[in-house]
């Protein structure tokens, strides 16, 4: 098994240009690199079931997202909803989900609930043209059950599945997605 962890890591650290870290004192992996001239870590608490993968790409480099808000900015964060459509009614009855804040995009509030602390930074973000096209395509490939967006720092996206169970082409894909809304961040906000 540890030839086949360290083989995967490897394997990952080749799709986003980068290095295998030792950060074993905090997370049992740890993979940074570069996708698309946007720095990418991939981290893991544990490989194994039941702990899932932590994707972070970095729309500006060197900002620490645990630092003071310099600039107007938005915490945007999604999950996706429990019941989508009729079952969404259910749902909020049955299981207490939540109602979302809006940001004035059915196709997104159909599928995401959203938290932020600045409603205009949001709003904008939400329905900047190509950006809920690919938070939809970023839930069709990852199913995350979490994504913070930080408009000054970058987009973070936790997913459920385990790090031995990865497949190599949707992590691709993923970070490819994720890099793309970066560069929106990095042009844009």
């Amino acid at each position: 098994m540890p030839v086949e962890l360290e083989s995967k890591k490897k394997a990952i650290a080749q799709l986003i240009d980068g290095d295998v870290v030792d950060e074993s004192d905090r997370v049992a992996v740890c993979i940074r690199g570069h996708v698309n001239g946007y720095r990418a870590t991939m981290e893991a608490v544990v490989p194994g079931w039941p702990f899932g993968v932590i994707y972070t790409v970095e729309s500006v480099a060197g900002i620490d997202p645990a630092a003071p808000y310099i600039k107007p900015t938005a915490r945007i964060t999604l999950y996706p909803r429990v019941g989508r459509g009729m079952a969404g009614f259910l749902t909020n009855i049955l299981l207490f989900e939540s109602n979302t804040m809006r940001v004035d995009n059915k196709d997104l509030e159909s599928v995401f609930n959203f938290t932020y602390d600045d409603k205009e930074m949001a709003h904008r973000f939400c329905n900047w043209p190509g950006v809920a096209e690919r938070l939809l395509h970023l839930e069709d490939v990852a199913k995350f059950s979490e994504v913070v967006v930080r408009t000054d720092a970058g987009i973070y996206l936790s997913q459920p599945k385990s790090f031995n169970s990865l497949d190599l082409d949707l992590c691709q894909e993923t970070f490819e997605s994720l890099a793309d809304i970066a560069g929106i961040l990095a042009e844009h906000f």
